[in-house]
């Protein structure tokens, strides 16, 4: 009899265990695709990302060479160009890093998307947020070399240069308020989403 009962409760633990991974199976199957439209999208609005800011660089590559005639007109959209050019190489940089094979573990997948893009918006933010106040002062500089002052003369109006720090003021408040809005409509869901699903996974693994 001890040994009838010995046997039913091996095959009971045994039943039990088979349970357990067919549940986790289940919910892994379930999560990997869930998981697929927001690594899809997540892709495609960098992807979106970098091509904006190959298009600005252009535009600015442009300003540089429709300049010629004022040194100091390309010098200010040689500042553009570099900012978005550099934009471009490190959004492309991250975007070469996301890869959306599905036969790879999907933990280490989703954890690899959100590191990633988190990483890639906190720069992006920064720099966006200390880049747009300075690209008010690079349009008015603007304006004023292609009337043909020098930096000097446009620098030395008082009242002038008092309401454009006013300004820059305003658009370093819009830009700390407007980039983090803009990267939160483009990534934001998607990116709570696989937080979601990791600590899901997180779950079943402990």
């Amino acid at each position: 009899m001890s040994n009838e009962l010995e046997i039913a409760w091996k095959e009971l633990e045994t039943e039990i265990e088979s349970r357990k991974q067919i549940d986790k199976e289940e919910i892994m199957a379930a999560i990997t695709k869930e998981s697929k439209n927001p690594l899809q999208k997540l892709k495609y609005a960098t992807r979106l990302r970098m091509n904006w800011t190959l298009f600005f660089s252009v535009f600015c590559f442009i300003g540089m060479v429709l300049s010629f005639d004022y040194p100091r007109a390309i010098f200010l959209w040689g500042i553009g160009f570099t900012y978005y050019f550099g934009g471009f190489l490190m959004v492309r940089h991250y975007l070469k890093q996301l890869d959306d094979s599905f036969d790879h573990n999907i933990k280490s997948l989703l954890e690899k998307y959100y590191n990633k893009l988190t990483r890639m918006l906190s720069i992006e933010e920064l720099v966006g947020t200390f880049i747009m106040p300075v690209s008010v002062v690079m349009g008015y500089c603007l304006s004023a070399v292609y009337r043909g002052e020098t930096f000097t003369q446009i620098f030395s109006e008082g009242k002038e240069i008092a309401l454009l720090m006013g300004v820059m003021i305003l658009f370093t408040v819009i830009a700390l308020w407007g980039v983090k809005k803009m990267n939160y409509s483009a990534y934001g869901k998607y990116l709570e989403k696989l937080k979601t699903n990791i600590d899901l996974l997180n779950t079943i693994d402990g």
